[in-house]
């Protein structure tokens, strides 16, 4: 994107998704860093929170989507999931929502910011979820067979060049460094001890557009 604004200055749309994908990236990794901005106290009241039961249905044998095999699911922290997809087939991790981003974003997915029960943190993705979607602060998440990553890198910030006392261009980096958990749909979570509802989830939108032959 910053290639094609350089390319096209005109092309104003390149500039403000490069802008808003930093800002993102920032952010994120700013609230996975300060605990969403709790308080150590906060912070600690609500991991007392935690309760097996709100593993809801995943506590019983689980029939995988994917080969319908009925498996029994092992709750597992952060630190326990590998970061391919079959290492999670036979787990379920347990979250507590600490802060969520709001509505700074203009396009999907819906993000938040998670703890498991030994205070490790991790970003959750939240792909085709209604717009009105929200989790509130302290909900418990359980997620079977996670789809985890670890995403860290250093970039140069869009139009972030420094000048140095020389004369020379100073290229100014910035750090990301985030564990994420993707989910393709809200309906894959169950909040609170409870399965999520289809009102939780996008409708699809057809649009049909008439042209002249």
């Amino acid at each position: 994107m910053i290639l094609a604004s350089k390319l096209d200055p005109l092309w104003t749309e390149a500039k403000e998704l490069s802008l808003s994908l930093e800002s993102l990236l920032l952010q994120l990794t700013s609230l996975v860093a300060s605990k969403g901005g709790l308080k150590q106290k906060q912070f600690d009241k609500l991991l007392s929170k935690f309760d097996e039961s709100h593993l809801g249905p995943l506590r019983e044998p689980y029939k995988d989507p994917k080969t319908e095999n009925v498996i029994n699911l092992k709750a597992s922290t952060l630190s326990e999931l590998g970061l391919k997809a079959e290492d999670n087939n036979e787990k379920v991790c347990l979250l507590k929502v600490v802060a969520e981003l709001g509505d700074q974003m203009k396009q999907p997915p819906y993000y938040c910011i998670a703890s498991d029960v030994t205070g490790s943190l991790c970003v959750l993705s939240v792909f085709n979820a209604a717009p009105d979607f929200h989790l509130q602060r302290a909900d418990s998440v359980a997620v079977a067979q996670p789809n985890f990553s670890h995403h860290q890198f250093d970039f140069v910030p869009f139009q972030k060049e420094e000048v140095g006392a020389n004369g020379d261009v100073i290229l100014s980096k910035r750090s990301v460094s985030f564990r994420l958990m993707r989910l393709n749909s809200p309906l894959d979570l169950v909040v609170n001890g409870r399965k999520a509802n289809k009102s939780m989830q996008a409708f699809a939108k057809v649009g049909v557009e008439a042209k002249a032959s």
